[in-house]
């Protein structure tokens, strides 16, 4: 099911289309929230916090404090009524090189869909992304809410990647909780020799598949056991082991133990690829 309808646009080429998740949604559990004594089902109400009586949704209004104590009521309609034009349309503004968006503003991404009879500029825009290496920049209206959108391509289609918008993000020297002691510590160059090649002999070829969402696995485990009416031991919480690195002065040893560990790990690899 589209999530969004309507038509991305860059100088006079205009290509209707359609937005469609590109993230998997079946992978997310669910839990319902339930009465333990009868197993009915438990539900969220609204409630005067000051009365502690029940309110009813359709009295519900929305407000928005400017001062202390001081508030002005904001209605559904006005909110639609913001966006109502633009709805239909994302225009590209800008073309910028990929490497220059921040990671911090990935948020959500899309698979943009050409409408029939389409397909043509669609795949002008992808093939002329990707001989420039450029992706697109624009905004678009999805539920009422202006986003900044990046449109970049994937193999023979377009990914529309929903941004946070850059005031959204508290920056490094914004956030009083970050210490800011960096130019205060120094590293041996031997330690950082070594954290290098430490690094360096990690490397590896990107491959998603090879990360698994472990969590998932063992809470469906655990469900599928429950269904078969198995009995569940609950293991104690591991206990957290490795020096506390608060009162580590000498790194080398650290470094040079994970350097031989990672070896050990590189020959037995090795082997075993052989016995193959």
């Amino acid at each position: 099911m589209a999530i969004w309808t309507g038509a991305v646009s860059f100088g006079l080429v205009n290509i209707p289309a359609s937005l469609e998740t590109a993230q998997e949604s079946g992978q997310k559990i669910s839990f319902k929230l339930e009465d333990k004594n009868d197993h009915s089902p438990v539900g969220y109400k609204y409630y005067n916090k000051n009365t502690g009586e029940d309110v009813e949704k359709s009295d519900i209004i929305k407000t928005y404090e400017f001062e202390k104590g001081k508030r002005v009521e904001i209605s559904s309609e006005e909110l639609k009524g913001i966006n109502q034009e633009s709805s239909d349309n994302l225009e590209i503004e800008n073309f910028v090189p990929l490497e220059e968006i921040d990671p911090l503003l990935f948020e959500r991404p899309y698979y943009l869909t050409p409408k029939k009879g389409a397909e043509k500029s669609y795949h002008l825009l992808r093939k002329a992304m990707e001989k420039t290496k450029m992706c697109g920049l624009g905004q678009v209206v999805m539920r009422q809410k202006s986003n900044l959108a990046l449109i970049f391509p994937r193999d023979e289609y377009i990914v529309v990647e929903i941004l946070r918008y850059p005031h959204t993000v508290i920056e490094t020297h914004e956030a009083t909780y970050l210490k800011k002691d960096a130019k205060d510590i120094k590293i041996p160059k031997k330690e950082l020799d070594m954290a290098t090649q430490l690094i360096e002999n990690m490397k590896a070829p990107w491959e998603p598949s090879s990360y698994k969402d472990n969590y998932y696995d063992e809470v469906m485990k655990l469900i599928n056991e429950k269904i078969k009416g198995k009995k569940i031991h609950v293991s104690k919480a591991a206990s957290t082991k490795g020096a506390d690195a608060s009162n580590v002065k000498d790194l080398m040893p650290l470094l040079r133990k994970s350097l031989e560990e990672k070896k050990k790990k590189s020959k037995k690899s090795t082997k075993t690829r052989k016995q193959a």
